[in-house]
């Protein structure tokens, strides 16, 4: 009977999505797996056991690592009520305590690594502020505060709530204690301490006396209220901004009353020019849109109501930014539960200046124009705004750089996003679908013709849908890691993570999926290293670790077993010690510390020997049978099962052999491996040891081929390679011999 042989030494595709089965006819299927669990795709294009990962310290939280000084790295820990701050060495370490957040927060609190300060923020809460000082090595913390004035006028931005609704605002006074009055209902009572504007200038709630009426200390003075005699009211309205021609006095009109005008003043405070610029005038000139009129007298008087007032955007009654971002030396805010399409610049070198001008390096208020809610915004060459309907760019160049008024919104995408934290890589940024299916990159586009870039929108997933779950977080590896691979990091809802690596040569990534004992909660990288938050059910109850990818490592949670921590002294009864003739102390044992709870199984190595699983005994033993003592230079830890799977290849179609009709048998199917130990092929179990070896030295590390039969006939043929023990695994070649 005719046979067939495919020799698969590309894995660059990872594990495909089981629907491409019978898809011979792509390129990717050519470099795809059908099971690709717990490996590593090389850039060579074979396939290695994934790392373990070393046991940092244990946390009911989410951490992150983050770089708070040039060349320094800190492990950053939220828990519910607390943040910890420990060097990576773990020497040091600065706990806050009594924070806002509860544990349900955890995942949804976004922060932002500037110039030494860490500001983290969640629509629920005012940003706190934790800042870095790397000469002292100190922490501190304080919630965010918007500059101030030297009026008291906080540099924050305001908004304009009930835009278009024809509500009025009326103070009673233009400084100290005054009563505001509003045309419909707009107050609540927690508008107490909270800024409003009257024509620009700030006042604070003290006291909210009905939904209409608010006791108020005037901030800054307020704009003065003139009552104009003019010669004629044709066209003017309520409402229209009118000017002195002499005196450049301007300000809005808010009541006409015959040939009496009220106008609350904007410029010039001292009103319009009576005398026309002459010793014998009448009156200067005053313009309006439709207008043009000559002023006979004026006289102050008490406030007029306007709907020129706005609301400070921020506040505890409005809520906080739900997102943090860092980029053209402006700190951004966005994601507002009270208006969600909107997005704030911080002023140019500062954190808390956000006051809205219009110079270049002024704070920049702006909405995206769309009924949306922004969920983040990267930034870079240009910035991008991931929205709940799509993703928009703003362009920015030399020519047109970000400042006020030069911000617009491009849409690139109707791919909507999810929100989970985008990431940033050599390539272009990747982010979660909104349906948290699928993996959007976003690529720029090269070319040499045109002035402004251009970018594409990428489905990174395209065969491999069901490695993705639910993702909350993603993770890039940047170029400074150990290995020469870069690797995107997803941690999908059910635990489980997916691992993609580009293969800039071809046309796709290459996913394969993690999973372990261990469920995993976070993953984050910064610098050299890639951590996760992992939690494990054991006999000892549920343990949760933060977790560092290690490639030396061969076990997930890796921990020593024990550690000496002195010697007993040898004493009396009465608590004596004894001591030689020249005082030196005796002692009688020497006192050990074990790492792990009673109860709790682990698979236990040796400089990468695996040597068995134990269970840890109350006394710190082995299963009672390696005493604590012994058990100092093991390390202990939670195994995973690798296992990768070829797809068999289809018989061609062409003249007739019953090719695609008969059910097949795999005659001879073959591994390639390197460096390895302690695999089984096809079902063919392949110790650490050969038969003579001595098995009380480390098992040596295998470049062989190892062939094995597999039994019976089958339409679909499959055959795979696991490791179910702690081993070195690299894997150059998977030979498959099918009958057609």
């Amino acid at each position: 009977m005719d046979r067939e042989v495919k020799a698969q030494r590309d894995f660059s595709a990872g594990q495909l999505d089981p629907t491409a089965l019978r898809r011979d006819d792509t390129d990717i299927m050519q470099a795809g797996l059908r099971t690709a669990r717990n490996v590593r795709l090389l850039n060579t294009g074979a396939i290695a056991r994934r790392p373990g990962r070393r046991l940092l310290f244990a946390t009911t939280g989410i951490t992150e690592r983050i770089r708070p000084a040039a060349n320094e790295y800190w492990y950053m820990t939220f828990e519910p009520g607390r943040v910890i701050f420990r060097s990576v060495g773990l020497a040091e370490s600065a706990t806050f305590s009594d924070m806002p957040w509860a544990a349900s927060w955890l995942k949804d609190l976004r922060f932002d690594v500037s110039g030494g300060n860490v500001i983290v923020t969640h629509q629920k809460m005012r940003p706190r502020v934790f800042s870095y000082d790397p000469v002292a090595r100190v922490w501190s913390s304080a919630q965010f505060t918007f500059a101030v004035d030297a009026t008291g006028a906080r540099r924050e931005p305001f908004h304009q709530y009930f835009s278009g609704s024809g509500i009025t605002m009326k103070p009673s006074a233009r400084t100290g204690t005054i009563t505001l009055t509003f045309s419909k209902p707009v107050l609540s009572s927690g508008h107490v301490g909270v800024r409003f504007r009257y024509a620009e200038r700030q006042v604070q709630i003290t006291a909210v006396n009905s939904s209409t009426v608010a006791t108020a200390t005037v901030i800054e003075q307020l704009p003065p209220t003139i009552n104009i005699e003019v010669d004629n009211v044709r066209g003017l309205q309520v409402g229209d901004v009118i000017e002195g021609l002499i005196s450049g006095a301007k300000g809005q009109v808010a009541v006409i009353d015959g040939l009496t005008v009220q106008v609350l003043v904007s410029k010039n405070w001292n009103g319009f020019d009576l005398t026309n610029g002459t010793p014998t005038g009448t009156g200067e000139m005053i313009v309006g849109p439709r207008s043009k009129m000559k002023v006979t007298a004026q006289a102050e008087v008490n406030p007029t109501l306007t709907t020129q007032w706005e609301e400070a955007l921020m506040s505890d009654f409005r809520g906080w930014p739900g997102i943090v971002r860092s980029d053209s030396q402006r700190l951004i805010f966005a994601n507002f539960p009270q208006y969600s399409p909107g997005i704030c610049w911080s002023a140019v070198g500062t954190l808390n200046d956000f006051k809205v001008g219009a110079e270049a390096d002024e704070a920049i208020f702006e909405y995206v124009p769309e009924n949306c809610t922004v969920l983040d915004i990267v930034g870079g060459a240009d910035e991008f705004v991931f929205t709940d309907t799509g993703v928009f760019l703003i362009p920015i160049s030399a020519a047109n750089p970000l400042r006020p008024g030069s911000i617009t919104f491009k849409k690139i995408t109707e791919d909507a996003a999810a929100p989970v934290r985008p990431q940033s890589s050599s390539q272009g940024i990747v982010y979660v679908n909104a349906g948290r299916t699928r993996v959007m990159a976003i690529v720029p586009v090269r070319s040499t013709t045109v002035e402004s870039q251009s970018y594409t929108v990428d489905d990174l997933t395209e065969f491999h849908g069901p490695l993705i779950k639910s993702p909350v977080a993603l993770a890039v590896t940047s170029s400074d890691v150990a290995a020469p691979e870069r690797y995107l990091y997803v941690v999908n809802a059910d635990g489980s993570m997916a691992v993609a690596r580009y293969d800039s040569r071809q046309k796709w990534v290459g996913w394969v999926p993690w999973d372990g004992l261990g469920a995993v909660q976070w993953v984050s990288a910064a610098g050299p290293e890639v951590i996760v938050n992992a939690s494990y059910q054991t006999g000892a109850g549920v343990l949760r670790y933060t977790e560092s990818f290690d490639e030396d490592l061969l076990l997930d949670a890796t921990l020593a077993l024990a550690s000496p921590t002195g010697q007993a002294p040898l004493e009396l009864e009465n608590f004596t010690q004894l001591t030689t003739e020249t005082g030196e102390a005796l002692f009688v044992d020497t006192t050990y510390a074990y790492n792990w709870a009673p109860g709790t199984t682990l698979s236990v190595v040796r400089e990468g020997w695996y040597r068995g699983d134990y269970e840890i005994q109350s006394d710190g033993s082995l299963s009672g049978i390696i005493p604590v003592e012994n058990a100092v230079g093991l390390l202990g830890g939670f195994n995973f099962t690798v296992e990768v799977e070829p797809f068999v290849p289809q018989s061609q179609e062409g003249q007739s052999r019953k090719q695609r009709l008969r059910r097949r048998r795999l005659t001879q199917v073959a591994a390639v491996v390197q460096r390895s130990q302690a695999i089984e092929v096809a079902g063919r179990l392949v110790g650490f040891w050969n038969a003579g070896e001595n098995e009380e030295e480390a098992p040596p590390l295998r470049d062989e081929t190892y062939r094995a039969r597999v039994l019976g006939r089958e339409w679909d043929p499959r055959w795979s390679v696991k490791q179910t023990l702690p081993g070195s695994l690299t894997i150059l070649e998977l030979t498959s011999e099918v009958t057609v």
